[in-house]
Formats: structure tokens, sequence, C-alpha cells
């Protein structure tokens, strides 16, 4: 990292998706604030699963919530990926030095990193070139306790800000199990997927309805995949980047003749 970089304290943009009040948020914001100037722009409200979805049909509305222990943090009324742009655009005078994500009480593996709302801040963040990190405990108890996983990401986090971690136009998703730790591990993206259903029920004045609910299924043994090193109690770290393009497809059809 430059050495105008390190003459100063880091700038750290951080956001989530279960919104401003998230106790994984505030846990991920006492770990990081030794490490920098941490800038909170979070949702309003809860916005899981709202995937990489941006406002553009209505205002976005930004204000700053003053904490009683003297802490200002910003909230807006969009998604996990507005606030980013919103902190880049409209919050930071500067470009921060990393984005953390987080903490996601619930896992982010397989192809639910394409709905997560916390990975997509992050993806937001590694489009713009600023090193990214998704931060997911996998638990789904409410009174999840998240100081484990900040510390765990804090230290990641003093890692990415040295420089010499991740590339840019990377993000790294982080799914950290809940219980003994036997290890961390790099991992690859699992096929583990949510199967639909979705329950019909009736409102008070007797008028059909749909509450999707469900469960993980599929997914594959391999014990390099992320869903997989998390039952085995091993912290995932899978690197993501945005590029979507079939490249082996790809390659295969330029040894081929045209077929279009």
């Amino acid at each position: 990292m430059m050495t105008e970089k390190r003459a100063r304290k880091a700038r750290i943009l951080l956001t989530n998706d279960d919104g401003i009040q998230s106790a994984g948020l505030a846990a991920l914001y006492r770990a990081l604030s030794p490490l920098g100037k941490v800038t909170v722009v979070a949702p309003d409200n809860e916005r899981s699963a709202a995937s990489h979805a941006i406002t553009l049909h209505q205002p976005l509305r930004l204000k700053q919530v003053k904490f009683k222990d003297g802490k200002k943090w910003f909230c807006t009324s969009g998604t996990p990926a507005d606030c980013v742009k919103l902190g880049l655009s409209a919050v930071l005078k500067h470009s921060p030095d990393m984005v953390v994500s987080g903490i996601n009480p619930g896992p982010n593996t397989g192809f639910s990193v394409l709905y997560s709302g916390t990975v997509s801040a992050a993806r937001e963040a590694a489009m713009c070139g600023i090193p990214a990190m998704a931060v997911s405990l996998v638990t789904r108890s409410v009174s999840a306790d998240f100081e484990f996983a900040a510390f765990f990401a804090a230290g990641l986090a003093r890692r990415i800000l040295s420089g010499r971690f991740i590339p840019a136009g990377c993000l790294l998703n982080v799914n950290i199990p809940e219980g003994k730790i036997k290890g961390v591990k790099f991992t690859k993206q699992s096929t583990r997927f949510f199967k639909d259903r979705f329950e019909k029920r009736h409102d008070p004045r007797n008028r059909e309805y749909y509450w999707l609910s469900g469960e993980f299924f599929g997914g594959s043994p391999d014990a390099e995949s992320d869903s997989e090193t998390v039952r085995r109690g091993y912290i995932s770290l899978t690197p993501l980047i945005n590029d979507a393009t079939d490249h082996a497809f790809l390659a295969g059809l330029r040894d081929k003749r045209a077929i279009l």
C-alpha cells in the first residue's frame, strides 16, 4: 500500500442488509473502529434478499442518526447497493480503502450469493475497484453472539488494508459457523440453493396471499465448497468476481466453426 495510506487512518465504509439497528452491524463497527475511520451507511429497515437492486423510480432518503453513545451513522430508504452508491458519492469526501458488509445472521453460500443484499453491497464496491468483504454468521438464533465473527472479520480487514490480500475487482465472501471453529479454508461457491415452497394463506378479509418458505437443497459434498466447509465447522473464505461469462463454453466455441 502507498506510503500516503500508511500515514493516515484507513477509511472504511460499513453497510449491511439487515438495517441500521442490527446487532451484527454494531459488533462489526466496534471491531473495525481501531483500524481507522469507519463510516456507516445502512438501510433504515431490513432489506434481506434485495440482491443488487438499486432505486430508480422514487427518491432516496438519507439521514444521519445520532446514538446515545455519540455515534453518528447514516441510514437510507434504499437497498444495500444504494447504501454503497450513496456512501461513495454523497457521504464520503474521499474513496474508502475498503467496504465491509455485514454481519449477516444466516449463511450466504451457494446460489444464495445471487439473492443476498449483504453480498451485493460488497459486490457494488468491487465493481468500483474497491476491496470489499461480505461477512455472515451461520446462525438463525435471535440472540446470536456476533463478537467472534466481528473479531475475525477485523483481522481479515487488517490484511486487506495492507494491500496484499485480494486484487481489485474481487470481493471476499466470509461465512463463519457458530460454535467451535476447526479452522479457516479458502473455498469455491457451491451449487446449494433454496428450494421454494409457497404457503397459501388468507388475510382477515379472507383474501388469498402467498408466503415464501422452503429449505436449502442440493449442494456438493465437495470439501472445497463453501457450504460443505461451513457444515464441517470451518470458516469459509470465497473470492468472488463480477464476471459472469462462461469462459469454458466461450473457449469451446472458438475451437469450432461458427454456429450462427
